[in-house]
């Protein structure tokens, strides 16, 4: 993914790739805009003209939130989160960005399979990363063949596990009872 959104020019727009520089740890420093930021914009809150945009610097996640945290945010959860930002900065988490093309390198050989197992899909459809690529069931079928849930929750961002937990926990409790039967 990341060689073609290269070879596209889209180096400096892709937010992944700004995250892999070590200036993006400074970036991210001041935790307490930051990471509410972050939950804020990329959730399904903001007027879809305004969230976060993958591949528009001008909607970046870093803004701060107009809100604070959100509310779909556990508080103390947050703030804990916010205090381990802060003590020990970005550098560790942002790894997961610098270290993805060595993965992507690696996942090649598994290129074409399948997912076999019982699976479960649930999204929000207002995750920008979603609008990137047009979603739905038909088109998960042909690598998940026992694909046996799919859950689009309308105006749910990036964070649906937060966002709409109780239809996702709904959801992925009837999928397990189903496997149990």
């Amino acid at each position: 993914m990341l060689e073609m959104l290269k070879a596209a020019g889209k180096e400096g727009a892709f937010y992944m790739f700004r995250h892999m520089k070590p200036e993006a740890d400074q970036e991210w420093a001041d935790a307490a805009t930051t990471f509410p930021g972050a939950l804020y914009w990329m959730s399904g809150l903001p007027n879809a003209s305004e969230g976060w945009g993958p591949m528009d610097p001008s909607k970046d996640m870093h803004r701060p939130s107009p809100i604070g945290i959100p509310p779909f945010a556990d508080r103390e959860d947050a703030e804990t989160m916010i205090a381990g930002f802060q003590r020990d900065g970005f550098h560790g988490p942002l790894n997961i960005y610098r270290g993805m093309q060595p993965y992507f390198d690696q996942a090649k050989a598994f290129a074409g399979a399948k997912i076999r197992q019982p699976a479960f899909f649930a999204y929000g459809t207002a995750d920008s990363m979603v609008k990137m690529r047009a979603l739905n069931e038909e088109d998960l079928k042909p690598a998940a063949p026992n694909l046996q849930g799919f859950l689009p929750l309308e105006g749910v961002g990036h964070w649906p596990q937060l966002e709409a937990s109780e239809a996702v926990n709904e959801a992925l409790v009837a999928f397990l009872n189903k496997r149990k039967a």
